[in-house]
């Protein structure tokens, strides 16, 4: 299955959130080409709200009142704002960036969805 689809698996079991350092327009285009924005709970990136990623996350938790979570991510900036955001890490290994030693690691999306399902 796609991203899409597994997308859409996930959400019938998780709440998603999204959380980017993009900019607005992007993830507005991100919502508008792949028609995924009802399957997130909410969402943030650095062009609405201007909050470094750690930011973004805490508020996430306080907003949606939730303690623990799982962030998906492929940067050691991902992995440092979870720390500091006080939530577990999943090193998503086929995406752009690197990160020094993780603890938990995906090499592809299909693993991904293996491991949440």
């Amino acid at each position: 299955s796609g991203v899409v689809e597994g997308i859409k698996r996930l959400s019938d079991s998780y709440s998603l959130y999204l959380v980017s350092n993009c900019q607005d327009w992007y993830l507005e285009a991100f919502f508008e080409t792949s028609g995924l924005q009802s399957y997130f709970s909410a969402w943030d990136c650095n062009g609405l709200s201007g909050l470094p990623k750690s930011e973004m996350l805490t508020h996430l938790k306080a907003q949606r009142h939730f303690e623990k979570g799982i962030y998906v991510g492929d940067t050691q900036g991902d992995f440092e704002a979870t720390e500091v955001a006080g939530l577990d890490f999943l090193f998503a290994a086929y995406g752009f960036g690197e990160v020094k030693h993780p603890a938990k690691m995906v090499s592809s999306f299909e693993m991904l969805l293996r491991y949440f399902e």
